[in-house]
Formats: structure tokens, sequence, C-alpha cells
């Protein structure tokens, strides 16, 4: 989950949420446009050995921020196809659920990976230097007094 300085919620970790675009198509792109934007497009499995060097990381970002405005190439980039190939071929590693006409949530398979670079790189950008990243493990979210303090009610019952 990721965690927003200075935000309306603080210190609560909060989830990728987004609003839906007229172009988005559908709700399923708008989730995975919030998600992708708010990673800088680089938490996906074909990222993963990016993800292990601070130079990469800047690289990708930098690369990520030239083109964030071309909603023609995000749409048919291949990160929107990894992720819907994931959503639509392993059914079995998700759990994707639509709640009311609003809603959508999932739960994206995501081998682990150290975070310490990307939240370091986050740090240094300006458009992501407010946001962190953190692994929380399912024993925490289900400890009462970390998830009073640290999950949002809303995020909470998505959770469930």
């Amino acid at each position: 989950m990721r965690n927003k300085k200075d935000s309306k919620n603080a210190p609560f970790y909060t989830d990728f949420g987004g609003t839906i675009r007229e172009q988005d198509g559908n709700i399923i792109y708008t989730a995975i446009r919030s998600y992708l934007n708010k990673t800088a497009h680089l938490c996906l499995a074909s990222e993963l050995e990016t993800l292990t060097s601070s130079t990469e990381i800047e690289k990708k970002m930098k690369e990520y921020l030239a083109k964030a405005s071309n909603e023609y190439e995000f749409i048919h980039g291949k990160k929107v196809q990894e992720m819907l190939q994931t959503f639509f071929y392993h059914t079995s590693h998700m759990v994707f659920e639509i709640i009311g006409e609003s809603h959508v949530s999932f739960f994206y398979p995501l081998p682990y990976f150290k975070l310490e670079n990307l939240n370091k790189a986050f740090a240094e950008s300006e458009r992501f230097a407010d946001l962190s990243l953190h692994w929380i493990s399912l024993k925490s979210i289900a400890d009462p007094d970390f998830h009073q303090k640290y999950i949002t009610a809303f995020d909470l019952q998505v959770i469930s």
C-alpha cells in the first residue's frame, strides 16, 4: 500500500484509487491507469530487474514522466496489456471485485522486491516526493491496533 505525506488521511495507508475518465472506456482501465500512474509504471513483474537498481529506476521514471500525458500510448501500452493479461488469463492469481458501479478493487499479484530503491527515487522526484510504498503483511492488517491506526475503514472493508 502507499502512504502519502501531508495528506488529509495521514498517517493512514491508502489504496491506489482514481477517478474514472470518459476516455478510460471502463472502470478496469481506470483502476489500471491509477495504479500505474501512482507507481510510475514500475510496480509490475516485468520491472523486477529495474527495481534492483536506483539508476534504472530513475531512468524509467524519466521515461514515464516524458510520456505521461499520451493517453493513446497509455491505453495501448505494454504495461496495460501486461496487467490485463494477468486479470483475464491468470484468474487464479487475482482477487478482483467490482463494488457497485463506481468502485473496483483488485489485489494484483506482485513478487516481493525491496522497496528502498523505489522509495528513494520517489523521494528525489518532484512528482512522487510525497509518496512511499510499503509492504503490509496480512498479519498486520488483522491486528486491530495496526488497522485502526493506519488503514481507512473503506480500505479495510475492501481488504476483508
